[in-house]
């Protein structure tokens, strides 16, 4: 049971964490445009097919599915800082549509939407245009624009993970090079200096006649007696 319950979880995590393209109809395309849902839409077709007739006032993406080949036009740096806005893509019958969704979501864009083509567009009986503005998303631009589609992915995502960020590095100076400690001599031993005591030739004199007298006492006590 419990395994079951991890094995759940991680499922939910994992589906949190990536991105689900969703495939919507013409008529929910068409009111997700009226109501100001999505922060970019895209034509991901070629400039002869997009000059010839469009959705009104559209980012040109021009041929968006052929990213990272030799004929690449549109790339997905080209709508940095929207990865986490709301984007739908639409092409001729939504399956170069797909093709580019699927590049975007390789390079990290998380809320994504394929609306068809022009020709579900048409046959839905909404208008295309001729002309029109090719217009920057904001999200490109602005950081604020950009800032407001993260928090709004993580209120709808709570399980997702928050972003990493790199942290700036800290360039601290080098530390100043110091000398070697060497370890202190050992002391020589202490050798104990014996006192030396000068002689004093004053009181060597008086000794030596102290004694002479005492022999000469002694003498004389033996003449005396008979000795």
């Amino acid at each position: 049971m419990k395994t079951f319950a991890l094995v759940f979880f991680l499922s939910q995590y994992v589906l949190s964490t990536q991105a689900v393209i969703r495939v919507l109809t013409s008529q929910t395309f068409f009111r997700g445009i009226e109501d100001g849902r999505f922060d970019v839409i895209g034509d991901s077709r070629s400039a002869e097919d997009y000059n010839r007739e469009h959705i009104a006032n559209v980012t040109h993406l021009e041929l968006l599915h052929l990213a990272g080949r030799p004929n690449q036009k549109a790339t997905p740096e080209d709508l940095e800082g929207c990865e986490f806005c709301h984007i739908v893509l639409y092409s001729t019958d939504g399956n170069r549509a797909q093709e580019a969704l699927q590049i975007l979501e390789d390079a990290g864009f998380k809320n994504l939407y394929n609306g068809l083509g022009v020709v579900q567009w048409a046959a839905a009986g909404f208008p295309l245009v001729t002309r029109s503005e090719n217009v920057v998303p904001p999200c490109t631009t602005s950081r604020r624009v950009s800032a407001q589609c993260e928090e709004r992915h993580q209120a709808n995502n709570p399980t997702a993970p928050a972003p990493v960020r790199a942290p700036i590095p800290t360039v601290r100076p080098p530390a100043p090079a110091t000398a070697p400690v060497r370890p202190p001599s050992p002391s020589p031993p202490v050798v104990p200096v014996k006192k030396v005591v000068p002689k004093d030739p004053l009181k060597d004199a008086l000794k030596i006649a102290s004694a002479t007298d005492i022999s000469r006492g002694s003498l004389n006590r033996r003449r005396v007696r008979g000795d």
